[in-house]
């Protein structure tokens, strides 16, 4: 994974955008460009890798060791 839980929040409202728009304000292949863009966005966001991020490098999630500790019932 290398989608941050903020830019997973972010690109779902930016893919919701890009339908909506896509089906009200555009026509012909225009429509399609904004669905199918929307939809790559929206699919990386549930899944939470992209590939153009994997290829810059790029990492939006907080490292395993930077979140809080789990609580352990050891004695």
């Amino acid at each position: 994974m290398n989608v941050g839980i903020w830019d997973r929040i972010i690109r779902i409202i930016v893919a919701a955008a890009l339908i909506v728009i896509g089906f009200l304000l555009f026509a012909d292949w225009w429509r399609w460009v904004f669905i199918v863009v929307g939809a790559i966005i929206g699919f990386t966001s549930l899944i939470g890798w992209c590939a153009l991020y994997a290829v810059f490098g790029i990492n939006t999630c907080v490292p395993k060791a930077a979140r809080a500790p789990e609580k352990r019932d050891t004695p």
